[in-house]
Order: structure tokens, then sequence, then C-alpha cells
């Protein structure tokens, strides 16, 4: 009887830590059921609550890399291909690309 009460008590405590263990950085969706309103469930909820700032962090911090990557990418493709029309013998037109390269990498 007492090997069977102890698995019933113990079954939050093994669904808790079979889900944290199933958090990942690619995959932060999962959460601890919340059943009860005892202090195991008072727990799970702070730990959901915990994921919920976790997963926003790192939404955020996904979208602010991305927006810099094209950032970084458009004048570099502007600068990239004004150096490759740039004409060799117009001395007039590399000063030109020049101040134009110079102006996007500032």
């Amino acid at each position: 009887m007492s090997w069977i009460a102890s698995g019933k008590v113990l079954a939050p405590i093994r669904t808790f830590s079979t889900t944290a263990r199933s958090i990942s950085e690619s995959d932060l969706n999962k959460r601890i059921p919340v059943r009860g309103k005892d202090e195991l469930a008072e727990v799970a909820i702070t730990f959901n609550e915990m994921m919920d700032r976790l997963q926003t962090t790192f939404t955020t911090q996904r979208n602010f890399i991305n927006d810099a990557g094209h950032e970084l990418r458009t004048p570099i493709t502007i600068i990239r291909g004004h150096l490759e029309l740039m004409g060799e013998d117009d001395p007039e037109e590399i000063n030109e690309t020049v101040t134009l390269v110079l102006d996007e990498l500032d």
C-alpha cells in the first residue's frame, strides 16, 4: 500500500522532472502541468512563469539579431555593388564611388 501511495505522491515530481529535462534551447514551449493548489503546484506555476520570461527574452534576442543582420547586409550590398561597377579608368567615378562607399560605411 505504501509503495502505491508513494508512487501517487511522487508522480507530479516525476512529471515536473521529465518536462524540465525535455525543454531545450530550440523549444521553450513546454510547461509543467499544474494540478491542485499545494506547494508543488505553486512551484510549477513559478517555473512556468520563468519559462514564459525566458521564451520572451530568447524571442527578443532572435528578433534583434535578425534585424541587425538585415541592417548590416543592406549597406554592405550597396557598397559591393558600387565597387563591382566602379570604372578603373575614370578618376571622377572612382572619387564618387569612394565618397558613396564611405557614406554607407558611416
